[in-house]
């Protein structure tokens, strides 16, 4: 059974019911972190089900580099996660 998550004021993930979970306050702020290093863009966001937090790199161009990168279960681990995808796209994928 799938089990779905809300962020509460402190951005902690707390268990909730699915129309908790699809309610716009619930996604209003989801996003971690987002970056743009050459034609990447790597975004971090709170999904809330199965993991909770991931990174994603997308081409600028319009193709996905990698749909998700890394999954994390808390705000800060995304936080650090985000900053590590950004110093790997800086150093492996920049400038191609």
């Amino acid at each position: 059974m799938t089990k779905y998550y809300r962020l509460d004021e402190n951005n902690n993930p707390v268990e909730c019911d699915r129309d908790a979970w699809d309610s716009a306050d619930n996604h209003f702020n989801s996003v971690v972190n987002s970056t743009k290093i050459g034609r990447y863009i790597i975004t971090t966001t709170f999904v809330g089900v199965d993991y909770l937090f991931a990174t994603a790199i997308i081409d600028d161009w319009g193709k996905e580099s990698r749909k998700v990168h890394a999954k994390y279960s808390t705000w800060e681990a995304a936080k650090v996660g985000h900053e590590k995808t950004v110093e790997y796209v800086g150093s492996e994928l920049v400038p191609f």
